[in-house]
């Protein structure tokens, strides 16, 4: 495999290069300036993954993408670099004010939302965990309009964010980084999250970040409007609650530690310019992909954009790992 396929396949999980020993960049630093790592496993939850299943799921992702991807990555000129700067951090500060993406995607991402945005999970950008029904393929194969797809892809990026931004408060209120408090942190997250839906054990079971959540459960390719109606209902009850307890540790943390911003600069992120083969991704081939990689681990975003039309759009937002 030549070095850029495997520059490819590690681009969107620095856990290739940090498990095999290497490093990829000074190590980031939250808003105390303590180095972060990513939120401990919690009873093996499958979004919340250990390192040996994660070493698993680099390897899959590997294997899938070499063949489809040549990227030439790089620093892009200042002027590129500063556009894409300030469109990375108007877009995290606007949805660290909702909390919401939906509203932000007729201003931030592209026009052909269903074909071809990017939905990345937790281990990887396309791969096993390509949505919360476990299902590996474009939106487009579900049955359904755009705004379907657009309720599945807000759903479940809001449920992920929300999750990362409540367990970052609780370390932040006991002073400590996410290393040290993430499985506490996780596992408090959960309980809240238990009391608010009332102990519904059919709800809780559908929480990815929960020990009870079923990967083997969720509907398949070409499932009906009607099915996923129902289960996007059901995980919109659990978003509902995620924000009610997103907002009360929000709260508690601006009471306990008054300094802490939340905020983010367009410095705070470095940008890569990727050219890449973007046959699998639907996009014209010879299509450049720009990637913001924050700096602050509080951030918890990376999000990749192409240029539209002139003006850079964001075609996928995802969490970083470590």
């Amino acid at each position: 495999m030549d070095e850029n396929n495997c520059r490819s396949a590690g681009r969107r999980s620095r856990s290739l290069v940090d498990i095999k020993g290497g490093h990829t960049s000074a190590p980031r630093k939250n808003l105390e300036g303590h180095t972060i790592q990513t939120i401990p496993t919690y009873k093996q939850s499958p979004l919340i993954l250990t390192k040996r299943i994660i070493l698993i799921l680099i390897s899959v992702f590997y294997l899938h993408f070499s063949a489809f991807a040549q990227v030439d990555e790089r620093t892009p000129p200042p002027a590129e670099e500063n556009e894409a700067q300030i469109l990375a951090a108007a877009f995290v500060n606007q949805y660290l004010t909702t909390r919401r993406i939906e509203p932000l995607i007729d201003q931030f991402f592209i026009k052909d939302f269903s074909k071809r945005v990017r939905y990345c999970g937790i281990s990887s950008c396309g791969g096993s965990d390509r949505d919360f029904w476990n299902n590996d393929g474009p939106f487009i194969l579900f049955e359904g309009d755009d705004i379907d797809y657009r309720r599945v892809y807000s759903t479940s990026i809001d449920s992920m964010f929300l999750s990362f931004l409540s367990i970052n408060h609780l370390a932040l209120i006991e002073k400590k980084t996410l290393e040290e408090y993430g499985k506490a942190g996780q596992k408090e997250l959960f309980e809240a999250l238990r009391q608010e839906l009332k102990n519904d054990t059919k709800l809780l079971s559908l929480y990815p970040f929960g020990p009870s959540y079923d990967s083997n459960s969720p509907p398949k390719v070409g499932t009906s409007v009607r099915l996923i109606e129902e289960r996007l209902s059901k995980y919109e009850k659990i978003n509902a609650a995620l924000r009610k307890l997103e907002n009360k540790y929000r709260s508690e943390l601006k009471q306990k530690r008054p300094n802490v911003q939340f905020n983010v600069a367009p410095k705070e992120f470095r940008i890569n310019k990727e050219v890449e083969n973007t046959q699998f991704f639907n996009y014209p081939k010879g299509t450049k992909m720009f990637s913001a990689w924050p700096e602050n681990d509080d951030v918890f975003f990376i999000i990749d954009m192409i240029r539209e039309k002139g003006k850079l759009k964001i075609v996928a937002v995802y969490p970083p790992i470590d």
